[in-house]
């Protein structure tokens, strides 16, 4: 059996939207027509994925999960995305595309009333591998959660363990169950007031 590991990135809830167009940003060409998305509230927003690998539609507007099929492009910079993706992976700008990720996006996190969760869960355990170990994963992760408004950024070993990797504008390394935090309630217990 294989290890899913995930980022989940978290955000007050009126962000979604907001963490969305920083994930677009970091999104390489679409390779199949994009799909509209009704969010919660009625904004409608378009994305460059697919969602059940498909390009319908997708309305939210009455909540529930939003499941996408992502991808974004990172920059290869450390000796993990060097391994893990050959030269010929890279585009011109030493860049390579990591997915796809699986993202789940729950407009009501249940951790914390009036946050959002964005859970992206490897496809394979080598790239699960690659999201535990990459300082450049990592970093990529951490910048959607700053660009969207978010406050937390936590690695998910699986339900193993967890490991806090961004938390209210500071890079950490916190391992949930650990000496700070017991369990991600408690790191959640840190987050602002969502607006």
């Amino acid at each position: 059996m294989g290890q899913d590991y995930s980022y989940c990135v978290y955000a007050p809830a009126s962000n979604v939207g907001r963490a969305l167009s920083a994930l677009v940003e970091m999104a390489p060409a679409a390779e199949r027509p994009p799909i509209e998305v009704t969010l919660p509230g009625g904004a409608r927003m378009t994305l460059p994925f697919t969602s059940g690998s498909k390009s319908e539609p997708v309305d939210c507007s009455a909540g529930g999960d939003l499941n996408l099929d992502t991808s974004i492009l990172i920059d290869v910079e450390d000796a993990e995305t060097r391994s893990y993706f050959p030269p010929e992976a890279r585009d011109e700008s030493g860049r390579a595309r990591l997915g796809y990720l699986y993202l789940t996006v729950r407009f009501a996190a249940d951790v914390r009333p009036g946050y959002a969760e964005l859970e992206f869960t490897a496809a394979t355990t080598h790239m699960s591998m690659l999201m535990e170990n990459s300082a450049t994963v990592q970093a990529a992760f951490t910048a959607l959660t700053i660009a969207g408004g978010g406050a937390c950024c936590w690695l998910d070993r699986a339900w193993q363990s967890l490991e806090v990797r961004w938390l209210n504008g500071e890079t950490r390394r916190d391992p949930v169950p650990g000496p700070r935090y017991a369990t991600g309630l408690d790191v959640a217990a840190t987050w602002p007031d969502p607006a």
